[in-house]
């Protein structure tokens, strides 16, 4: 028989008794609550597997405000002090921030892993919008880790090789318009006027 691990059995049944509090002021059907991109909330992760993120952090909104508005649910990125991954490209630090009275509002690390789609209901208290630079920074490693950059880089090899394909046809039509040049002044005055009137409309293209 598998050893009880009393500690892990605690934090599950505490985590059961605050799902229960969550869900008693769950969004009512039909009811939203407005969130905007950028901006960072508490967030109780709950009581997760292995690594999984768990507990209360602090979140940034990174879906976008369009489809976010509709939704009772949203998708963010943990705010973490995974100290020992400080040097993990997964992990953006962003700026600290404190408000009028020196209060820390928030400091730490974006973890752009552990992005995930959670209840507006988790949701607490609205604690600070992230700096454009810090956003930015944010949407580098998130087109990093979602492999954003190998789509594009995709599409923008099509683009250059489609360029090339035009380039190439550009060409060819300089040397055909050239070649139509060509016969045509080879054309004597008794030679058929549809071939004469058919390289003109070519040369007129």
């Amino acid at each position: 028989m598998a050893n009880i691990d009393l500690q892990e059995t605690k934090d599950e049944l505490q985590w059961l008794e605050k799902k229960l509090d969550i869900k008693a002021r769950r969004l009512i059907p039909g009811q939203t609550i407005s969130v905007t991109r950028g901006e960072v909330y508490g967030c109780d992760f709950g009581y997760n597997i292995g690594t999984e993120l768990r507990g209360y952090h602090p979140c940034v909104i990174i879906e976008n405000d369009a489809t976010s508005i509709n939704r009772q649910s949203v998708c963010v990125a943990p705010i973490t002090h995974a100290t020992q991954r400080k040097k993990s490209a997964l992990l953006v630090p962003i700026t600290q921030q404190t408000d009028a009275q020196g209060k820390l509002l928030i400091e730490g690390y974006v973890d752009v892993a552990g992005i995930r789609s959670v209840s507006k209901a988790r949701l607490t208290q609205r604690k600070a919008v992230l700096t454009k630079a810090d956003m930015l920074a944010v949407d580098r490693a998130l087109a990093s880790v979602t492999d954003l950059y190998g789509y594009y880089k995709t599409v923008e090899g099509k683009l250059e090789t489609a360029q090339k394909r035009g380039d190439a046809k550009e060409e060819k039509i300089k040397v055909l318009r050239s070649l139509l040049l060509d016969v045509q002044k080879e054309l004597s005055p008794n030679s058929d006027q549809t071939l004469k009137q058919r390289i003109q409309e070519a040369l007129a293209i």
